[in-house]
């Protein structure tokens, strides 16, 4: 199967049949999955009132009971979409290779049941995915994310207000609303953020516009009750992207090829890099950070020796701070219980060796990739998601690990992916003429319905 024409960014049936009840349920049953893998919800429903969180929260019955049957949904999405021919088996099976590996770990794992069940669940999570990017163009999921993020986000700004002991984190009581601590809230708060953004500008409707400006507002204040640092600069990463494409975009019209104006912005983002990375000090001094990033750099360079042990193959799929052995070695280097590697790639590569972090690598390079090309051939600004949400995705976990089971930071990558490439159903569309038509769902909801 061959990528579609980036001229024909609807399906046939957002383009023919109008507003309909499918879309309507389309978009919110993404934007209840993609809340759901936020984890706040679940979570705080577990603990505050079905009887309290087992450890690992990961391994709770009750978590793992909720996201089995969400994926179990997926899987039957997937395979409609296979057989409806909206898959992309090429790019598709990157990520179902990444998800099979993290299975497949348990055999060489110091706690094979652990790695099998968290490696399922990573699967499922995986499928999740790619079924949201199946079904939905960039125009729906930036409207599923605004829905679900915006909800979840606008819900612990109530809980911090209404109920500080419940919605704040001690001592100093930065917010964390319906989530277990800041760092959770945050990266919520900022997808709210950016895709009301996004919203506000692609919407031609003014009670749209109306909903996006209350959610970018109440998105502010909540991520700078956070303070949550890495998500301020992946938003600000983001937005970044988001106008290089814009000004690439324009000016492609004149060059040669695309591939000159991507070359420059990688050069361009690697001198920045380097800049920031010599100059750290100063920077983190500026933010009131210190150089160890809490703690975080003496976990890097532990897991670093961890690797060295073991490149090849890993340690299991995120089992490696919970196995008794390792973790107990943990411990008594580093003097705390650590969670993860607080890294995505560092985390892959300790769990899945290097096949799995050359696995991820492609995955992010192919969405990464396909995302410019949708950003830079754009006919709509909700055209700029899937590279908004990768950029964010990258940033966040170069400080957090986020390439894990029931992480929606996951599930927007092979989601991205999905609405850049996936086929249409019925043959190839045109919309000459049509490349300023509101979306169907901007009509129902300019309806009111």
């Amino acid at each position: 199967m061959t990528d579609h024409d980036h001229s024909e960014p609807y399906d046939k049936e957002d383009l023919h049949k109008g507003p309909t009840p499918t879309l309507i349920i389309k978009v919110v049953v993404a934007a209840v999955a993609l809340s759901a893998t936020t984890l706040g919800p679940v979570y705080f429903f577990r603990f505050h009132f079905a009887g309290g969180l087992t450890d690992p929260w990961e391994d709770d019955p009750f978590v793992v009971g909720v996201f089995t049957s969400i994926y179990l949904l997926a899987l039957v999405a997937f395979v409609f979409a296979a057989v409806s021919r909206r898959i992309n088996w090429w790019t598709t099976s990157l990520f179902l290779g990444l998800g099979v590996l993290a299975v497949a770990s348990a055999a060489w794992s110091e706690v094979p049941g652990m790695t099998l069940r968290r490696g399922l669940l990573f699967l499922g999570t995986t499928l999740l995915g790619i079924s949201i990017g199946a079904f939905l163009n960039s125009a729906l999921l930036l409207r599923a994310l605004v829905l679900g993020m915006g909800l979840c986000t606008a819900a612990s700004a109530v809980l911090a207000v209404k109920r500080p002991g419940w919605g704040t984190q001690p001592p100093a009581g930065d917010w964390s609303g319906m989530y277990f601590n800041r760092n959770s809230l945050a990266p919520v708060a900022a997808l709210a953020l950016l895709c009301a953004l996004l919203l506000i500008v692609d919407s031609r409707s003014v009670p749209v516009r109306i909903a996006s400006a209350f959610c970018i507002a109440v998105s502010v204040v909540v991520l700078a009750k956070t303070g949550g640092v890495t998500a301020m600069a992946a938003t600000f990463a983001s937005l970044v992207a988001c106008g290089a494409a814009i000004v690439y975009g324009r000016l492609s019209a004149r060059l040669d090829s695309i591939r000159a104006v991507t070359l420059g912005s990688a050069v361009t983002l690697v001198v920045v890099a380097i800049l920031a990375w010599l100059t750290r000090a100063q920077l983190l001094d500026l933010i009131g950070k210190t150089p160890t990033l809490e703690n975080r750099t003496p976990l890097w360079s532990f897991t670093i020796d961890q690797i060295a042990q073991q490149p090849l193959l890993g340690y299991g799929f995120y089992t490696h701070w919970s196995a008794p052995l390792t973790a107990y070695a943990t411990f008594q280097a580093l003097r705390w219980v650590v969670p993860t590697a607080h890294n995505g790639f560092l985390e892959t590569f300790l769990g899945l060796g290097i096949g799995g972090l050359a696995l991820l690598i492609l995955c992010l390079v192919t969405v990464m990739w396909k995302s410019i090309q949708l950003a830079i051939d754009r006919h709509r600004v909700s055209d700029l998601t899937p590279i908004t949400l990768i950029t964010f995705m990258i940033v966040m976990n170069l400080t957090e690990s986020f390439v894990l089971p029931n992480q929606v930071l996951w599930v927007i990558v092979p989601a991205s992916l999905g609405v850049c490439i996936s086929k249409q159903v019925n043959g190839t569309v045109s919309t000459a003429g049509n490349s300023v038509r509101s979306s169907p769902m901007e009509e129902l909801m300019a309806d009111g319905s």
